[in-house]
């Protein structure tokens, strides 16, 4: 079985792994849920994410704004790219 591409190649923040090394603590959390661990990000986070989302809708984010949004969504892709791993990994 081939290994899923890593979300990496698909990231679109320029140097988002940048932005993504000064996370917080607590940004991302472990759930321990029926089927193992689940990576997903805090709810702080995730409230940030929103707020980010509406202003991009209504059109009204800075550049900086822009590319904490983008790294925000690499950062989900990542985490997704990793729940699927580990999914994967409990079902070889």
């Amino acid at each position: 079985m081939s290994q899923p591409p890593s979300p990496l190649a698909y990231l679109s923040a320029t140097d988002s792994h940048d932005w993504v090394r000064d996370l917080p603590d607590g940004a991302i959390s472990l759930d321990v849920e029926a089927s193992g661990v689940v990576l997903r990000a805090s709810s702080t986070l995730q409230t940030r994410f929103d707020a980010l989302l509406e202003k991009r809708k209504a059109g009204d984010l800075s550049p900086q704004e822009t590319r904490e949004y983008e790294a925000l969504c690499d950062l989900d892709k990542a985490l997704s790219w990793l729940n699927r791993l580990a999914r994967g990994a409990r079902t070889s």
